[in-house]
């Protein structure tokens, strides 16, 4: 069982603060609403008290509602594995790494620069995340521009090739997603997963509040099937969001705030994360900026959400606006991580995203897996007891002399501090600029070499690959209309 890092230790909004965005957020839910493009969400917010408005597609949905909707979602989640070792159990101030899935680019290091990623270069991502200590769980990391079938092929791999617990995007509407669900629950049923909960879906309503058909179609279907829901918008601060943080925070609460109480409308106690990830615009250039150092902002209120709601969080960390390995690289990708676990955000995704979210990078992964480990080890600290004060060992070894050759050293050399494979102490003729991401190369060069994981039964695997291609004939087929 994983049990993730102890997060949480940094509070940057006040008690205060933290309530008036609240109210902003209920009040932008009850009196601007939400466009919604689905009846049948319409018909559930309806029923439950909203006011619907069927001819524009609002619903202005009253706080109460909101509320008893926040108190059905779970508190802790249990997020199942194909290995139960590694199912992780998320609870508050529990934070958990991950990678992502959207990027349209491979940083490719041998070639140092980026190109197309291939099917392979997906299945390469999965089986290298199955293999690093500190990534908690998976995503196909990259985005295959000329497969139709992404969604499909991308799931597949995930539960082909890894058996940690798995994140997908949701890429189709209701019809195609009940698809995804069918493969889901026959790996759930394949290796006797009581709780069926292998793979978690990030929904995101469109900024500013707009649930578009296909997105609504795949929440209640994913929740209707009890398996594990993000909904998390990403408003672009200053374009598709108020140019103030604390407008852009109220507005992505909302929104995640819409998706959580549709899910708990359509299956009471789905479990539900919340989230909301503000992308800033930088008005100098016309793009949006991945990491500043205000993200921290976000970062702490969805923290301080998890205090405040009880509902795990989905956060980002681990992220660069860099296009390679230089210092701005190394520093806003560590910076960012420290960020989101010190400000107690749950599911902590996008580690080795750089170039501005338009890239992702294996050996950036393998090297935030080692920061990773570095923060965990800070993060729980060290114990004060009679063993480890040592005032014994103190009071034999006396004034003047060495501990070198004490057993106490022998027993604790390892334990106290965190050994890393990449960050390593050398000598000054053995330094060049490369010399850390060329040894993060070789690390996932060896990892992929001996990655084995556990293989489907034959009989499943065959299902699958039948599940995905009459999803490509009805996708044809649906194309054609």
């Amino acid at each position: 069982m994983r049990t993730g890092i102890k997060g949480g230790q940094l509070k940057l909004l006040t008690d205060e603060q933290v309530t008036a965005i609240h109210n902003a957020a209920l009040q932008i839910l009850s009196e601007t609403g939400l466009k919604i493009e689905n009846e049948e969400a319409m018909d559930l917010l309806e029923e439950a008290g909203a006011d619907v408005d069927r001819e524009d597609d609002i619903a202005k949905i009253p706080p109460h509602i909101v509320n008893e909707c926040i108190e059905r979602a779970p508190r802790s989640i249990r997020l199942s594995a194909r290995d139960p070792d590694q199912d992780v159990l998320m609870e508050p101030e529990r934070s958990f790494l991950s990678s992502c899935n959207g990027p349209p680019y491979v940083y490719d290091y041998e070639a140092k620069d980026d190109r197309k990623p291939t099917r392979e270069d997906v299945r390469d991502s999965v089986k290298l995340q199955n293999e690093l200590p500190n990534i908690d769980m998976s995503w196909a990391m990259f985005t295959l521009q000329d497969e139709p079938m992404l969604g499909f092929v991308s799931l597949y791999e995930l539960l082909a090739n890894n058996t940690k617990h798995n994140c997908i995007l949701s890429h189709y509407g209701g019809e195609m997603t009940k698809k995804l669900v069918e493969m889901v629950e026959l790996v759930a049923e394949a290796e006797d997963v009581s709780n069926k909960n292998l793979v978690t879906m990030y929904n995101e309503p469109v900024s500013p509040l707009y649930l578009r058909r296909e997105t609504t179609e795949s929440l209640l279907e994913w929740t209707r099937a009890g398996l594990p829901l993000i909904s998390s918008p990403m408003p672009d601060m200053g374009a598709t969001g108020p140019m103030t943080f604390a407008g852009t925070t109220a507005l992505g609460l909302a929104e995640s705030l819409g998706g959580i109480v549709i899910g708990e409308l359509n299956n009471p106690g789905t479990p539900m994360l919340m989230g909301s990830l503000p992308v800033p615009m930088d008005m100098r250039i016309g793009s949006h900026a991945y990491y500043l150092p205000e993200r921290i902002f976000y970062q702490s209120f969805t923290g301080q959400w998890a205090r405040k709601y009880g509902v795990p969080v989905f956060g980002t960390g681990g992220i660069s606006d860099s296009f390679g390995s230089d210092f701005q690289l190394g520093s806003e990708t560590t910076i960012s991580l420290w960020n989101s676990i010190l400000t107690g955000q749950n599911l902590i995704h996008d580690l080795g995203v750089i170039g501005s979210g338009f890239r992702n990078s294996l050996e950036v992964v393998a090297a935030m897996d080692e920061v990773g480990g570095m923060v965990k080890r800070v993060c729980e600290g060290f114990d004060v007891n009679a063993e480890t004060l040592a005032l014994d060992v103190i009071d034999e070894v006396g004034h003047g002399g060495t501990f070198l050759s004490e057993p106490h050293t022998r027993k604790f050399g390892k334990s106290e501090l965190f050994m890393a494979d990449l960050l390593k102490k050398r000598e000054q003729e053995n330094w060049h600029p490369d010399v850390g991401m060329d040894a993060a190369h070789e690390r996932v060069k060896t990892l992929l070499d001996q990655a084995e994981p556990k293989p489907l039964p034959e009989d499943v695997d065959d299902r699958l690959q039948k599940i995905i291609e009459d999803a490509r004939h009805e996708g044809k087929e649906l194309a054609t209309l």
